[in-house]
């Protein structure tokens, strides 16, 4: 079963007209300096590119043939102003960002719609806090981060 089919059995979705899928190819794009554990990851995996309705991903996958799992991902872009940490315009430069998962562990970003994408990185942290405020507020606590810093 290819990557793109797994990737399917977990997020069906995606199934819809218009979805073009290449082959696989293993990981061509080297390693973020910066991110070494990130780095290895990506080096072990293989990439397979998806246009859905005329929309670039690509599909990450990597594990043993009966244990795969990825992430789909927009691909590289620029690496954007003087504001974008250092860390993530590397990975930028490799690597456009998640926005599906496949068959990962459960983790604290398994319903996040974007993550580590340039259309995340334009949120504001004041307003997710804001929106999230009664988290601490039910316990008579207050945020003990400053969304400025």
């Amino acid at each position: 079963m290819s990557d793109w089919d797994q990737f399917l059995c977990e997020a069906p979705w995606f199934v819809r007209p218009g979805v073009a899928v290449g082959g696989a190819r293993p990981w061509a794009r080297g390693s973020a300096g910066d991110l070494p554990e990130l780095s290895a990851l990506l080096g072990s995996a293989a990439l397979t590119p998806v246009c859905v309705a005329g929309d670039a991903f690509e599909l990450l996958a990597w594990g043993s043939p009966d244990d795969r799992r990825g992430w789909l991902c927009r691909p590289p872009r620029d690496a954007g102003d003087d504001s974008v940490p250092r860390a993530h315009k590397s990975f930028w430069a490799l690597c456009g960002g998640i926005v599906e998962r496949f068959r990962g562990p459960a983790t604290w970003w398994s319903n996040q719609d974007e993550v580590l994408t340039a259309d995340a990185a334009r949120v504001r942290i004041a307003d997710v806090l804001a929106g999230y405020a009664w988290l601490w507020e039910g316990d008579g606590l207050e945020i003990a981060v400053n969304p400025d810093e």
